[in-house]
């Protein structure tokens, strides 16, 4: 009787196991999940890096943004990822519903503290494949038709292996390394959007000429935003518009007049 009664009682356990794994294991429903993926390699300055994170705190601080999420049915899933010569995963995320939600989240942005471990090479792919590796972890389901967005930001071109080694790189031979990544996001259903921010030479037309290198090798979304600079003033303003494009509700017409003119897929802001 004793063994009989402990059989039974393992089973009632393994039956409550299995269904609160499965229970687990179901995803949130969100209607965006965003993946913003910056650039914190050696390019970017000091003042260069927090003028980025001030742009993104801006923007979610931002009422426009904040009404955005407001009018989700199940919010928005985001998180942040960066690159230098590895890949770096914040350690918050969220999924955005109110106002006060947004505040919170830029308020982890805030409180970013630059890594100094991750080198100062600049490795897009991997970046790339961090934020790919989240979106499809199926911890959430998009709603939204193109729900699945990866944000990616930045001032240069691949110049290092995906593992971080760099010996023998080159533009050309980055080319391919980025656009795998690309390839395995876009097989994932994933959409890809750019924000490219001007270095002075090469990259003052990443997201405007059609052999820019965001247009041709990172992006396959239509949504790709050139930025004067970090510390430009149009580059909160790009991140919002680029926001705000992104992240597109079926609403009553007064508020989709709210990206009216600003949010067009064919956006492109060249450099003054």
């Amino acid at each position: 009787m004793k063994q009989f009664k402990q059989m039974i009682i393992g089973v009632f356990t393994s039956v409550l196991l299995l269904s609160g794994s499965g229970a687990n294991a179901a995803p949130t429903s969100v209607d965006y999940i965003l993946a913003l993926v910056i650039d914190i390699s050696g390019s970017i300055s000091k003042n260069e890096f927090q003028a980025q994170l001030d742009g993104y705190e801006a923007a979610f601080r931002d009422t426009d943004i904040q009404n955005r999420i407001v009018a989700t049915t199940d919010g928005i899933a985001v998180k942040m990822f960066g690159y230098a010569t590895h890949g770096y995963t914040a350690s918050f995320e969220a999924v955005l519903k109110t106002a006060a939600d947004a505040e919170k989240f830029a308020d982890n942005i805030k409180a970013i503290v630059r890594p100094n471990k991750i080198g100062s090479y600049t490795n897009i792919a991997k970046g790339m494949e961090l934020a790919r590796e989240w979106i499809e972890g199926g911890v959430y389901q998009a709603t939204e038709k193109d729900g699945k967005v990866m944000d990616v930001s930045g001032d240069g071109y691949q110049n290092v292996w995906l593992d971080g080694t760099h010996e023998g790189i080159s533009e050309a031979a980055g080319v391919p390394i980025v656009g795998l990544q690309r390839d395995l996001t876009t097989k994932a259903g994933i959409v890809i959007n750019g924000l490219a921010i001007n270095d002075g030479s090469k990259f003052k037309d990443a997201c405007i000429a059609p052999s820019g290198y965001y247009q041709k090798h990172v992006i396959n979304g239509s949504i790709c935003v050139q930025s004067n600079g970090f510390l430009d003033k149009d580059f909160k303003d790009s991140v919002k518009k680029k926001l705000l494009a992104e992240t597109q509700i079926p609403e009553p017409a007064s508020l989709a007049l709210l990206g009216l003119g600003l949010v067009g897929f064919g956006m492109r802001k060249r450099k003054a």
